[in-house]
């Protein structure tokens, strides 16, 4: 089991259902310490959630990962979210 912006992951489960359920709690947070707008609310999550492929997680280098923890996870108090 490994921590990822979604909470803690389970790899074995192939279902990528951890990363489904965590989705719109993960934009909630982010709206309510004011990173990002109210209206993401609106967007359909359930789709966007339905879209995710967390398999491919598996296929970033260390430069990718380091690219997106730095440029792209939302951050609340300097720590990542």
């Amino acid at each position: 089991m490994t921590h990822a912006a979604l909470g803690a992951v389970d790899r074995h489960n192939e279902s990528g259902a951890t990363y489904r359920a965590g989705l719109r709690s993960y934009f909630e947070r982010a709206v309510e310490a004011g990173l990002l707008a109210p209206v993401v609310l609106n967007f359909d999550l359930e789709r966007l959630a339905a879209a995710l492929q967390p398999e491919r997680d598996l296929q970033f280098s260390y430069l990718g990962l380091q690219t997106l923890y730095d440029r792209y996870l939302l951050r609340d108090g300097g720590r990542p979210n």
